[in-house]
């Protein structure tokens, strides 16, 4: 027998535009997706996980749920002050590449000035803490047999993989996906999480200063560190660990997954 539980959250944002969000329990069939709506009118897929209720899609707004424009760099800039992602200490948003046609595949890159602001995310959704996080790991890891800390991050990777050999639909080499695992980490989505590797934009002398797409996907926590950085979830096309240990610069630009309960 199939149990359901619904949420219903209804928000009136700026010009009294309606947002309504419902997350659902995992069935015998599969994930069940409700939805949710950003500033902009994107809509994202939702899924229930245990107690929370994740977007199944990484953020691309490019407004704070206040209306405000969240400014988009471009602009590499320096260590030395010049104006540009490196030397920023505001919130700010990219695409990777700077190119446009990745904020549907992949979703926008942020820094974590922009998570500071606790308005990044649609109203009653959040950036996820550290914490929360690591419950949803948790949570897999102990109400799923199969699952252990070596193959979680598989659980919740997008099946959509350059080999994968879960299914003739989820073997791809169109964007979005994961790259081929010669260790045999193919993402299984059990959970409708649906990971994908939106890369980063790092800080460095590089040109270009963006890394890792179709092969990590990085995800801010709204956590930060006694040192100056921020927490970030990390998942590798080649592992199946979920990687919660790191502490990155504040400028980095990584993908955001909004939480809500």
């Amino acid at each position: 027998m199939k149990t359901k539980h619904y949420w219903l959250y209804l928000v009136a944002a700026i010009g009294m535009v309606l947002t309504f969000a419902t997350g659902c329990d995992k069935d015998d069939t599969g994930p069940v997706y409700g939805t949710v709506t950003d500033i902009d009118g994107n809509v994202y897929r939702t899924v229930r996980i245990g107690d929370q209720i994740w977007m199944a899609e990484n953020l691309k707004t490019t407004r704070y749920h206040d209306a405000t424009d969240i400014p988009l760099v471009t602009e590499i800039g320096d260590f030395e002050g010049t104006e540009g992602w490196k030397s920023i200490n505001y919130g700010a948003r990219c695409f990777y590449d700077n190119d446009d046609n990745n904020r549907d595949t992949y979703g926008a890159l942020y820094n974590w000035y922009a998570v500071e602001t606790g308005k990044l995310c649609p109203p009653g959704w959040h950036v996820p803490s550290r914490d929360e996080w690591e419950q949803l790991v948790g949570y897999l890891i102990k109400n799923y047999p199969k699952i252990n800390y070596d193959n979680v991050a598989n659980a919740l990777k997008s099946c959509r993989q350059v080999g994968s050999p879960v299914s003739s639909d989820c073997n791809t080499s169109r964007h979005p996906r994961w790259e081929s695992s010669e260790s045999q980490h193919y993402g299984t989505d059990d959970f409708g999480f649906s990971a994908l590797p939106g890369g980063y934009r790092y800080i460095s002398s590089y040109t270009q200063s963006f890394g890792g797409l179709g092969y990590q996907g990085y995800w801010w926590s709204s956590t930060f560190d006694e040192l100056g950085g921020a927490w970030r979830q990390g998942i590798s096309y080649d592992r199946g660990r979920a990687d919660l240990g790191g502490s990155s610069d504040k400028r980095m630009g990584f993908s955001v997954r909004c939480l809500t309960y």
